[in-house]
């Protein structure tokens, strides 16, 4: 149990207040938790949901870097992805 504690910390989105806290417990690899996330940008069109206590601050911040990725043309003209590697009790 005291390596798992040195390899994961507890992930709480630092750039995205809104939403509620995550009702599942969420962790990060220590080396992820040293890195700090790109600014947001996007500007997500979702007030309903968060006042109604629907969405968790997590999956706002997922929707805001996903649309902000999207927003991206690649040189070759097509939009750029946005890869979830989310595990299970995220609420993808």
């Amino acid at each position: 149990a005291e390596a798992s504690a040195e390899l994961y910390a507890v992930y709480q989105p630092r750039k995205v207040k809104d939403g509620k806290p995550h009702p599942d417990p969420i962790v990060e690899t220590t080396t992820l938790a040293r890195t700090d996330p790109p600014d947001p940008t996007y500007t997500h069109h979702l007030q309903d949901a968060v006042s109604q206590g629907s969405l968790s601050s997590l999956q706002i911040e997922t929707v805001i870097y996903a649309c902000q990725r999207h927003g991206v043309t690649l040189d070759t003209g097509h939009r750029a992805g946005f890869f979830l590697g989310d595990g299970a009790g995220v609420g993808k």
